[in-house]
This record gives structure tokens, C-alpha cells and sequence, in this order.
């Protein structure tokens, strides 16, 4: 990711997200990336 200059500003528990009925359908790990472009990386690579 760095070399597009992505960077991940958080990673969460997508299960906390979820009705419990759902979620206890579903197994295995399951998260949500919030990913920002880094502008400073981003103008070097232009």
C-alpha cells in the first residue's frame, strides 16, 4: 500500500458492527480497513 501511498487509519472487528443474529451465522475473522491516501507520499510519486 505504500507504494500508492494507501495508508490504513484503522482496523475494526466487523462483528461489533453486526446484529447478533447475524453474526452468529457467520465464522472465521472479519474486519473493516479504513484506508486514507497519503498526500505526501502521493505527490513524491507523481
Amino acid at each position: 500500500m505504500v507504494k500508492w501511498g494507501l495508508k490504513c487509519v484503522k482496523l475494526l472487528d466487523s462483528f461489533s458492527f453486526m446484529p447478533s443474529h447475524k453474526a452468529s451465522a457467520l465464522s472465521g475473522n472479519l474486519q473493516l480497513a479504513e484506508i486514507v491516501l497519503n498526500t505526501e507520499v502521493a505527490e513524491t510519486l507523481r
